[in-house]
């Protein structure tokens, strides 16, 4: 069990260089409920933007958590995600739905390619802020 552990820990030094920032497809969908001031134009603009913002989020996200202790005691906690890559919509599919309400649902459905080499630069640029050596995987804990 310990070789094997060994053995783990050395392959994934061996391979941290290697980058997971790369163009993949996905398959994202993203719904908007229509306000009274929204006209279907707008509405069917906005819902492609959460299903991008959904590929995008697919593709890989960076974690990361802020903690601050006052006197032992947790005195603010912060996690955030970021999501940056460049998103290429290559198929788009709207439906609209009446809810119960009056309201209407719009659900967009995406095919697209997302490169996320963005979000690899702004993982390293975040760590060369904090002086932190930047080894390129995105689950890293600090």
């Amino acid at each position: 069990m310990k070789i094997f552990s060994i053995l783990t820990i050395a392959l994934l030094m061996i391979f941290q260089a290697v980058g997971f920032a790369a163009t993949g497809t996905f398959s994202a969908s993203g719904e908007y409920l229509m306000s009274d001031y929204d006209t279907p134009e707008i509405a069917e603009e906005i819902a492609p933007d959460f299903a991008k913002q959904n590929a995008a989020e697919q593709a890989g996200i960076y974690p990361e958590s802020y903690s601050r202790m006052v006197n032992f005691k947790l005195a603010d906690d912060e996690i955030k995600t970021v999501a940056s890559s460049k998103v290429e919509v290559l198929t788009k599919n709207i439906s609209r739905k009446s809810q119960s309400n009056g309201s209407i649902l719009l659900r967009a459905d995406i095919t697209a390619t997302v490169d996320s080499s963005e979000l690899d630069d702004f993982i390293k640029q975040t760590r060369e802020e904090r002086n932190l050596p930047f080894n390129n995987t995105w689950n890293c804990k600090e």
